[in-house]
């Protein structure tokens, strides 16, 4: 087209400075129809089809072109239109898809220029945030509009390390930080002491993508710490700063200390020691609160290993001893008796005066009190019943061995459903429900009855009647002649 411009230029200017010579300097004038006939996007101000001689011409394009070249032309008196530099032309606006690069971008439509006023959309990448417009225009400056130098395509913050596969105890995480965008990639490592199981690398996704799950083994279990911490502890080892994986540590403590805890700890692939530590607590006995009115020498709240008390009964407990262990000591299972049960304090007699103020008497003879082992039986005086066993023995604590307290009742006797006196049409005189001892009853039968048997009756010390004629009573009845 330039070639096309050079050419029309020159030809006309041929013309104008041979044939028409005479004729411009003769008319004055410079004719303006061949500018848009060798450029249709060419506009020229003013727009008339002739000018005067010495009169400038001012050039322009159409909207989406741009005027390469003089902007002015002047018509001259000899030669025509004088053309600075004999080049002008209207070239077509374009904005270049250099300006839109950004990794992650996505362009629509993609193309390597675009046409003045052509719109484009712009897109990010799934996992990407656009930062600028998303749309854009060519303009006439050759660039898109309202588009910034910091026009880009942001990860996402996909990964977060301590709510993510990675947070994990002794992993090495490069870069370390809190957040992680999409698509970067971080390494893994183990502190030392530790090996790595699983990949070394991830990327970071919808979360970070790991072949197989991540994890630290410890080579071994650090043990340093432990034997200045427990000094006064004895360990199964001989003080080695590191324990294997599998290995154990057995506890036990010095004489005058006991244990608190397990007896040993092992070392587990986490590099951590499996369950809680151990101590060693000095060995101390408290008063045993089962010794019920017991008195100990010496008297204190606690005592130490190896420290021994002797029992004895209170001050205020006449006539009471000791029965069982005299002393005992603090061991490491706690208090050791001299004896196999626990010592207690027991009365060296037993009170028997309820005996005579319950209207007894005894056999053999005996006083208030009585000694331990002693036996006696109790009697009830006349018309009363003994109502316990028939011998009682003093037992050792001062306890008579009588399942209840004895006494005496008087003695009666009951008229009692199937009793001997519980006969049909019988008439007992008094009638009543219980007789004294002694007391007498007459028997009779109903009219129509005739009484064979007895006719009284006596309760005796067996507490049941007695029959005078020692037949039991029956009405039969009378027969009609």
């Amino acid at each position: 087209m330039l070639l096309q411009i050079f050419w029309k230029i020159g030809m006309f200017m041929l013309v104008l400075s041979t044939n028409k010579i005479s004729q411009m300097y003769v008319a004055g004038f410079c004719t303006t129809d061949w500018i848009s006939e060798h450029d249709h996007n060419m506009i020229f101000t003013p727009n008339v089809t002739k000018i005067n001689v010495g009169e400038k011409l001012h050039i322009s394009c159409r909207p989406g072109y741009y005027l390469r070249g003089a902007s002015t032309l002047t018509c001259g008196l000899v030669h025509g239109f004088i053309i600075p530099g004999m080049i002008f032309s209207c070239q077509e606006i374009t904005c270049g898809f250099g300006w839109l690069y950004r990794p992650n971008l996505t362009v629509t439509p993609m193309k390597d220029y675009y046409l003045y006023n052509e719109t484009v959309s712009l897109q990010c990448d799934t996992g990407y945030i656009l930062r600028g417009p998303s749309t854009t225009r060519c303009t006439e400056n050759f660039v898109f509009d309202d588009v910034p130098d910091t026009l880009d395509c942001e990860a996402e913050v996909k990964c977060h390390k301590y709510d993510s596969e990675i947070n994990i105890p002794h992993l090495v995480v490069t870069p370390d930080k809190y957040e992680y965008r999409y698509n970067e990639r971080v390494s893994l490592r183990c502190e030392a002491g530790y090996t790595l199981q699983g990949p070394s690398t991830a990327t970071c996704l919808e979360g970070f993508n790991l072949a197989s799950p991540l994890s630290c083994l410890a080579d071994y279990c650090d043990a340093e710490w432990m034997y200045s911490y427990h000094s006064n502890m004895l360990f199964s080892s001989s003080h080695p700063s590191r324990i294997r994986v599998g290995d154990s540590i057995r506890f036990s403590c010095p004489q005058g200390y006991r244990l608190q805890g397990a007896v040993s700890v092992k070392c587990l692939p986490s590099g951590e020691f499996e369950g809680y530590f151990s101590s060693c607590e000095k060995i101390r006995c408290r008063k045993d609160p089962e010794l019920q009115g017991i008195s100990v020498t010496p008297d204190k709240i606690s005592y130490d290993f190896n420290e021994t008390i002797d029992f004895h009964c209170s001050y205020h407990g006449r006539g009471r001893r000791v029965y069982g262990p005299t002393s005992a000591r603090c061991s490491e299972q706690g208090w050791e008796y001299d004896g196999s049960s626990l010592p207690v304090c027991e009365n060296r007699f037993c009170d028997a005066t309820w005996i005579f103020r319950n209207r007894m008497y005894t056999t053999p003879s005996i006083s208030g009190m009585v000694s331990i082992g002693t036996r006696f039986r109790p009697h009830c005086y006349e018309n009363d019943n003994l109502r316990c066993g028939q011998t009682i023995q003093c037992l050792p604590g001062g306890r008579l061995n009588t399942g209840m307290m004895c006494h005496c009742e008087d003695r009666h006797c009951y008229r009692k459903s199937n009793d001997t006196l519980d006969k049909p049409h019988l008439i007992l005189t008094p009638s009543k429900g219980r007789y004294q001892y002694e007391e007498t009853v007459s028997l009779s039968c109903e009219q129509g009855y005739i009484l064979r048997g007895s006719s009284s009756a006596r309760c005796s010390d067996r507490e049941r009647f007695d029959f005078n004629h020692n037949s039991e009573p029956e009405c039969v009845r009378k027969s009609i002649d």
